[in-house]
C-alpha cells in the first residue's frame, strides 16, 4: 500500500503473466471481499480508488421484505416475513401462514434452509432432502435453538413448475443490461405466460433503481430472485448483490467492460475538474 503498486496477473498471447502495475483507478469488488480481516486495504482502496460497491446501507432479506412492503409500486411482490425474534412470535406466525420456510437473515451463510408446516396432528419440518414430524412441544424447542442464529421467518410460496418441482426465476442485471426471460415462462405457464411476462418486466422496469435508492449509490450489477405462484402472482425471494455469472459470462463481460470505460471517463472528468479547482 505504501507504493500504490499492485501484483496480479494478465493474460498475454494466451499465457498468464506476472506484472506489478499502479492501482487502477476502479476496482471491481465482490461482496466477499469486505472481511474483517480485509479491513486496512479496504479502507486503503475506499480512500484511493473507486470501487464498485462499499457496502453501505447493505439490505438483507428481511429488510428488503419490509422496504417491499412499505413501497405503493412494489407492496403486491411482497412475502410476509418477520425475524425469528422468539418462540411465541413464531408460533403465532405459522399459526396465521401454515407453512413457513426459515432463512438465514444474510446471503451467503453456510445455514440450513427449512420448510415447516402445520398439520391436524403436528408438524413437519423438512430440510436437505429429510423430513421429521414433530409435536407442537418439540418444535418450540427446536425454534429455541435457532432463535440465536438470525433467522427469518416467510410464509411459504408455491412455487412450482408444471409437473410439481419447486421453481424460482434469477433476473440478472448489468449497467445497461437487456433481460430476455419470456422462453422461460412460456415453457412452464402454457396459458399465462403472456401475463406472467408483463408483470416480470414491470418489475424489472422498477425494482433496480428503487435498490439504488434504498443503497444510496449506484450499482453496477444485481440480482432479484422471484417465485411465481400457480395463479400467477409474482413474489420477490431475495435481491443479490452479487449474482453468479457462470452461465452468461460473455454477456456480464461486454456490459462490465462498456460500463468500465463509462466509469473511467467519469473519473477522468472528475480529477480534471479536481486540478482546475486546486
Amino acid at each position: 500500500m505504501v507504493t500504490n503498486k499492485v501484483t496480479g496477473e494478465v493474460l498475454r498471447d494466451e499465457i498468464w503473466v506476472r506484472v506489478v502495475i499502479d492501482v487502477p483507478k476502479i476496482i471491481d469488488i465482490s461482496p466477499i471481499c469486505f472481511q474483517k480481516e480485509n479491513e486496512e486495504v479496504i479502507n486503503y482502496l475506499m480512500d484511493t480508488v473507486y470501487l464498485t460497491d462499499d457496502m453501505y446501507n447493505r439490505i438483507n432479506k428481511y429488510n428488503v421484505q419490509q422496504y417491499i412492503k412499505e413501497d405503493a409500486d412494489l407492496a403486491k411482490y411482497a412475502i410476509p416475513s418477520q425475524l425469528l425474534s422468539d418462540v411465541d412470535t413464531f408460533m403465532a406466525f405459522i399459526y396465521e401462514h401454515t407453512n413457513v420456510v426459515l432463512k438465514p437473515e444474510y446471503g451467503g451463510e453456510v445455514k440450513r434452509v427449512y420448510l415447516i408446516e402445520r398439520g391436524m396432528f403436528g408438524y413437519r419440518v423438512k430440510y436437505d432432502k429429510k423430513a421429521i414430524s414433530m409435536s407442537e412441544a418439540k418444535l418450540k424447542e427446536f425454534i429455541h435453538d435457532l432463535v440465536k442464529q438470525r433467522y427469518i421467518v416467510q410464509k411459504f410460496i408455491r412455487s412450482q413448475t408444471l409437473d410439481g418441482q419447486p421453481f424460482n426465476c434469477r433476473l440478472h442485471f448489468e449497467k445497461n443490461g437487456i433481460i430476455d426471460i419470456e422462453y422461460i415462462f412460456g415453457n412452464l405457464f402454457k396459458s399465462k405466460w403472456k401475463e406472467i411476462n408483463e408483470k416480470v418486466l414491470e418489475l424489472a422496469d422498477i425494482l433496480p433503481y428503487k435498490i439504488e435508492q434504498i443503497r444510496q449509490r449506484s450499482l453496477m450489477t444485481l440480482g432479484i430472485d422471484i417465485g411465481v405462484s400457480r395463479n400467477g402472482n409474482i413474489y420477490i425471494f431475495e435481491v443479490i448483490g452479487a449474482p453468479s455469472t457462470e452461465y452468461i459470462e460473455y454477456s456480464v463481460v461486454n456490459f462490465r467492460s462498456q460500463y468500465y470505460k463509462y466509469l473511467l471517463a467519469q473519473q477522468g472528468e472528475l480529477d480534471y475538474i479536481n486540478q482546475v479547482q486546486n
